[in-house]
């Protein structure tokens, strides 16, 4: 690890759990580097022609810290926070990855990136308890 521009550190973080290499992003510039085997699924994504662009939404009702400009999910263990309405969404590509979108009710859209459409409904799961059978595919298929 190293500090950067305006003494923001710099340092590499795993970015997939099964890689066997590390991603870095410079908090600084606002630049990632991805592992050479995610390229490689996107691109065996886009020789199968999987490479439309898929959208889910759901919702989800959590309990949340915060407001308009400054939120997060609260632990369960945790009793502070008041419950909100989350609007969900999962869009993306096999072969640029999906966003996970959030916006819980009054407070801004945050969102994450995971490099598979499983991956991003576990996140959703994980974070909000919204389990697959919640979402509903609104995709434009080709």
């Amino acid at each position: 690890m190293f500090v950067g521009l305006l003494g923001i550190s710099v340092h590499a973080c795993p970015l997939l759990p099964n890689s066997t290499s590390e991603s870095t992003y410079d908090w600084a510039s606002g630049f990632a580097s991805i592992p050479a085997d995610a390229n490689a699924n996107r691109d065996a994504s886009k020789l199968a022609g999987n490479d439309f662009m898929k959208r889910f939404i759901s919702t989800a009702r959590v309990r949340i810290w915060g407001n308009g400009g400054s939120w997060s999910v609260v632990p369960a263990d945790f009793s502070e926070g008041s419950f909100r309405q989350v609007s969900l969404i999962i869009e993306g590509t096999e072969a640029t990855g999906f966003l996970l979108l959030k916006e819980p009710e009054g407070c801004f859209q945050a969102d994450g990136w995971e490099l598979t459409l499983d991956e991003a409904f576990k996140r959703a799961e994980d974070v909000f308890g919204t389990p697959r059978s919640a979402w509903t595919d609104v995709s434009d298929a080709p």
